[in-house]
């Protein structure tokens, strides 16, 4: 057989084994053949050969090997002055050395081949090696460089009319202009790229194309537009079942979303990412979709949730070696932490993520963690770094078009000279920021920019200004709250930043003497999610969206004459400055401003401490002892003297007429009923006493009582249950024995049995508590949220089989109850989460499921004085008078009831009290004289307070 034709077999051989991925078979025969093209010294062969050759130890990462063959061929090729195989050759050089990372070099092999190229007018692989160069700009992020030679690629494609080469190149100066944070332009070359790669039918290319070009819309700020590219980009995905595409689409529409403030489906999209990421097992994308959740969480104030998720972005990123996730990581932990008021280690996060994003030139980076360290800076009080910080900030995103960092920047330039009292600069810094979030629809920044406006126009003595633009705000926070539908718990943790908008406007309203608006403010300003979620459990949808909003002063007025009742309203605007309003039951209207910043000097104690102060006085010691013929408490006269004597002469002189209290922020732990004037005389002697969490909570309760309820059991009366083991401390809780008593002496007024020890388990108790016209409850009640659900509080029942015996407020929450009255008695079920939309907690949880009337206690009640008060009260409740009136008359009874009355008493009602409790309570009594009140310390009553009718 001819020579040649034996070498050209062993080639064509090599090549068909090469194409059925053969490759050390390819290489066997590809070397065969080279022997014998080099014996012929058929250099044509011979540079063939090692052409694809070295494209076969290519494929097997074999780069030395390759790169040694190539380098011969070009040498072949070069002395017989084939230009043509030059061209292709010095593209597989080029290649090779970028598999290798060597991208200098294989720039310099490119420039070579498009020398070559031009000069044998090879149009086609001159074009080929212009966006072949441009790749290899961008990798090396010689961003113009990649555009010079992107659009003289897209210049040939257009002039040959090579319709997918033409929409590449368009979309490789969409990728470059991105990359150099120049969205404008981006987004102008993704549209072209997009119809060119439509018109060609490429349905995957184009799903990759919209999501790079609602990436660009995103990061220009215009949201909405982003989305639109988004979702349809996640369909195509979704077609494909490409994970990684759609983990991509679904975090760009959580960030829009959370942009537009509509954190429901923002954490919704954002959870859809992290469970696919961690299907898929890409670590990366976990990482980020953990810190997208945490930023969330961040923004509706849940921090502890928020730190959660930013550590174990941190981790993940660390671990992978990420450094660009690193970075944005201890950016995100910064910014919880802002939040938090760590401000000092807030900067320590910053500053990792600052050196990290100089390190790596991430110049938007760089801007976010110059903005956040002049936020942390600015509450250190280190003004001029703050300024610093802010202005590198609006130099680099104006470089870099980000408008909605230019935005950020000027807030906190805005910021920084309101601190230093430079009130006109601060207001033109925040007009800006203001212009630009009105532009991209930035809802949460819209909000912050005119509360700080309004803040800054107040302190400048613009007061007329200041209302417009805080009445602006709240219109911005009232529809970002609407946005989360009926997520109850999003909307009690956004609100926690948005109540200080409600305080300034009261402030203004009240330096303008304008106090009746000052008090719709203040009405508008609370309890909204509640009022929102009773509204919608008490009407059908649609009707609770009329009914929801804010009384007017006439509604308020008109409340109070309708119900004949005396109304309290507390604002606390800050530790020093209480608001109060007295709305009689005629309708007319008072206020009265309190300053407590002298007295809190004087005492050197807050009015929280206070608060705070009493209820660990109670158990102390430091109070007097039972049988003291004048109990007085230092604590509960000044609250007395804080909260009700400037107000005392406006209250009702007819004890029968109900005054209630609309407490707020640490209000809601002061025991009302308790509180003493001079004199020692507790405030229930004067008045009938009962709270609620706001006006319009007090009427849509009113409201509920009226709905028709069936109910089959007149009582559920349980009492110190098997104790079950609370799931996070492993500790078991502690049995109640009075509490046991307690039950056994009320179930007989309602002629049932009381459900005590193993039988009260919460399977049982569930079962029958939807039945219950009343519902007493004697057993612990905790703060905590024992099942991480976001609604703290649960009642503890006894547990069976895998129940652990909790019925947790989350649990109630969903319940529909048919009960007219629920009483938790013994422990704290009156407390909870404080939040700025009132007490989160048992009592709110079980308002919302239907209870119109509820009694819960501020502190631990474990005595016999409790089963003596309750006895009392459903006494008096079966006269036909209302819960909170027949919880008032018992504890002043049980306040001012004598030994000997007390004895007397017991003996009458014998029957509803066992003979061990009847026999104690005549052992602590007997060295008493007959005079003397025995329950009158407010820790036996007072702990009890009526919430609703």
């Amino acid at each position: 057989m001819d020579s040649k034709r034996e070498a050209d077999k062993f080639l064509k051989q090599g090549i068909n084994q090469y194409e059925q991925n053969n490759l050390k078979a390819a290489i066997e025969n590809y070397q065969k053949a080279l022997e014998i093209y080099q014996t012929l010294k058929n250099f044509q062969g011979e540079a063939n050969v090692l052409g694809v050759l070295g494209h076969a130890y290519q494929e097997l990462k074999d780069y030395d090997k390759a790169i040694k063959c190539y380098q011969q061929s070009l040498t072949i090729n070069q002395n017989i002055q084939d230009k043509s195989g030059q061209v292709t050759i010095l593209g597989q050089l080029a290649i090779a050395c970028e598999d290798l990372g060597d991208y200098s070099q294989a720039i310099d092999f490119y420039q070579e081949r498009l020398a070559l190229s031009q000069e044998i007018k090879d149009r086609l692989n001159e074009m080929y090696t212009l966006g072949a160069l441009g790749e290899a700009y961008e990798v090396s992020r010689s961003f113009d460089l990649a555009v010079k030679h992107y659009k003289e690629y897209l210049a040939i494609a257009q002039e040959i009319q090579d319709d997918s080469h033409y929409g590449f190149a368009l979309e490789s100066l969409g990728n470059a202009y991105y990359l150099l944070e120049q969205s404008v332009k981006a987004i102008e070359y993704y549209r072209q790229a997009l119809v060119v790669v439509e018109k060609l039918g490429y349905i995957e290319w184009a799903g990759e194309i919209l999501t790079r070009l609602g990436a660009a819309y995103y990061d220009h700020g215009d949201y909405r537009e982003a989305i639109v590219y988004q979702q349809r980009s996640l369909e195509i995905s979704q077609n494909y079942q490409d994970y990684a595409k759609i983990i991509l689409s679904l975090r760009y529409l959580g960030n829009c979303h959370e942009a537009l403030g509509d954190y429901v489906k923002a954490i919704d999209y954002h959870e859809q990412c992290l469970a696919i990421s961690r299907k898929i097992k890409i670590q990366k994308e976990e990482a980020s979709a953990l810190g997208n959740l945490g930023n969330a969480y961040r923004v509706l104030a849940n921090y502890e949730r928020s730190l959660d998720y930013h550590q174990s972005a941190l981790s993940i990123a660390q671990k992978i070696n990420n450094r660009s996730d690193e970075a944005k990581a201890f950016g995100n932990l910064g910014n919880t932490y802002v939040m938090l008021g760590d401000y000092a280690k807030a900067v320590e996060y910053h500053q990792k993520n600052l050196v990290i994003a100089r390190e790596i030139e991430d110049r938007r980076g760089q801007g976010a963690a110059l903005g956040n360290l002049a936020v942390a800076y600015q509450q250190l009080g280190d003004d001029n770094k703050a300024i610093e910080c802010s202005e590198e900030n609006l130099i680099i995103a104006r470089e870099i078009e980000d408008i909605k960092r230019e935005a950020t920047a000027l807030a906190n330039l805005g910021s920084a000279y309101n601190h230093l009292g430079n009130y006109d600069r601060a207001i033109i810094y925040y007009n800006q920021s203001l212009s630009i979030r009105n532009e991209i629809e930035d809802i949460q920044g819209q909000g912050l920019a005119l509360n700080n406006l309004g803040l800054t126009l107040w302190q400048a003595g613009r007061l007329l200004e200041a209302e417009e633009t805080f009445r602006s705000a709240i219109l911005v926070w009232e529809k970002l709250r609407a946005k989360l539908d009926d997520n109850d718990s999003h909307k009690i943790s956004i609100f926690e930043e948005q109540s200080r908008t409600y305080f300034g406007l009261q402030i203004v309203l009240v330096k303008q003497q304008k106090n009746n608006l000052a008090l719709e403010i203040a009405e508008r300003g609370r309890a909204r999610a509640f009022v929102e979620l009773l509204a919608t459990r008490l009407f059908s949808k649609s009707a609770a969206k009329l009914d929801i909003a804010a009384p007017s002063i006439a509604k308020i007025q008109q409340i109070a004459q309708s119900q004949k009742i005396t109304l309290v309203e507390y604002s606390v605007v800050h530790d020093s400055l209480i608001f109060i309003w007295v709305i009689q039951a005629s309708g007319e209207i008072f206020f009265h401003s309190r300053n407590i910043a002298g007295l809190k000097q004087k005492l050197d104690i807050s009015l929280s401490n206070i608060v705070t102060q009493f209820h660990e006085s109670l158990f102390t010691g430091e109070t007097q002892e039972e049988g003291s013929p004048s109990w007085k408490c230092f604590e509960l006269q000044i609250l007395y003297r804080i909260l009700i004597y400037p107000i005392q002469e406006l209250l009702p002189t007819s004890p029968d007429t109900p005054v209630v209290f609309i407490p707020q922020d640490t209000l809601f732990l002061v025991p009302f009923p308790a509180l003493q004037d001079e004199e020692g005389t507790f405030l229930i002697e004067k008045h009938t006493i009962f709270t609620a969490p706001s006006i319009q909570v007090l009427e849509l309760i009113q409201n509920q009582s009226k709905q028709a309820r069936e109910t089959s059991l007149e009582a559920l009366v349980v009492g110190n249950p098997q104790m079950p083991t609370i799931p996070l401390t492993q500790e078991t809780l502690n049995p109640l024995e009075w509490a046991e008593a307690e039950a056994n002496a009320i179930a007989p007024i309602f002629h049932t049995q009381p459900i005590t020890g193993q039988a009260a388990t919460k399977v049982n108790i569930v079962e029958q508590i939807s039945k219950a016209r009343i519902i007493h409850l004697a057993t612990h009640g905790l703060l905590d949220d024992i099942q991480q659900l976001g609604v703290p509080g649960a009642i503890a029942l006894a547990p069976s089989n895998d129940d652990s015996g909790f019925l947790t407020a989350g649990e109630i929450y969903h319940m529909k109850l048919n009960a007219q009255l629920v009483v938790l008695s013994a422990c704290s079920t009156g407390r909870g989460r404080i939040t700025g939309d009132g007490v989160v907690g048992l009592s709110r949880c079980l308002i919302a499921a239907g209870v119109p009337s509820i009694i819960v206690s501020l502190w631990s009640v474990n005595d016999q004085s409790t089963a003596l008060l309750m006895v009392k009260f459903y006494q008096i409740l079966q006269q036909g008078i209302t819960a909170t009136v027949a919880l008032n008359q018992a504890q002043l009874w049980l306040l001012g009831v004598t030994k000997k009355e007390l004895l007397v008493w017991v003996e009458a009602n014998q029957q509803f009290l066992a003979p061990a409790l009847r026999m104690n309570l005549r052992h602590r009594l007997h060295k008493l004289e007959d005079s003397v009140k025995p329950f009158q310390s407010p820790r036996h009553w007072a702990a009890f307070c009526g919430i609703g009718q």
